[in-house]
């Protein structure tokens, strides 16, 4: 990372273009059966957009059906959740919450499903799903577009959503969570890393 008088240059490696955004998540008031009810219909609304990804783009990130069970209770949460005001990798516990929260079940729902809200609340809020155009799946800002690219910045803990500009430099749209890349998968032997320059 450098500072030159065009801008801040970046060695980053893309990981892809957003083809398409999905619907910000909006928190109710915690601990309700309006907030339950409301992340349940989240979670029909990212179904969804997961189905119409699927039909659309088949399941060439996620390719057995292990790992679209695994995206489908890790992306809502970033695949984390809040633990003594750390986040932590999610858990097997929060799967089965995640069950509880879409199933048809009613009974005891809000005291079951805790866990896995407050995790969708920490990941979640003001943000929306959003699909590459190669596939891979991922939470980001409600200021993104469609176009925008999102590169793993070197030394960075997170990927990033850049914008484009007419003179070919970027800006910072904020992080992002993509499923399958956050423990550094992207960065493999056929990943080059390239200069960004950010304005």
């Amino acid at each position: 990372m450098s500072r030159s008088p065009s801008g801040l240059r970046l060695h980053a490696i893309s990981v892809g273009e957003i083809n398409s955004i999905g619907f910000t998540y909006v928190p109710q008031q915690p601990n309700t059966h309006d907030d339950c009810d409301y992340a349940r219909s989240w979670l029909s609304e990212f179904e969804q957009f997961l189905s119409a990804t699927l039909a659309s783009w088949g399941v060439q990130r996620y390719n057995t059906v292990d790992k679209i069970k695994d995206f489908r209770w890790k992306v809502p949460i970033a695949d984390g959740m809040l633990l003594f005001q750390k986040k932590r990798r999610a858990f097997s516990e929060l799967a089965y919450q995640h069950q509880v929260l879409i199933g048809n079940d009613s009974q005891g729902r809000v005291a079951a499903t805790q866990e896995y809200r407050m995790a969708m609340k920490v990941a979640c809020t003001y943000r929306c799903p959003f699909v590459l155009t190669n596939g891979y799946i991922g939470l980001g800002p409600t200021t993104m577009s469609e176009g925008d690219h999102v590169f793993v910045v070197l030394g960075a803990d997170v990927p990033f959503v850049f914008r484009l500009k007419h003179d070919g430099t970027y800006c910072l749209v904020g992080d992002v969570y993509v499923h399958g890349i956050m423990d550094g998968e992207i960065a493999g032997a056929d990943s080059t890393a390239q200069e960004i320059i950010v304005t």
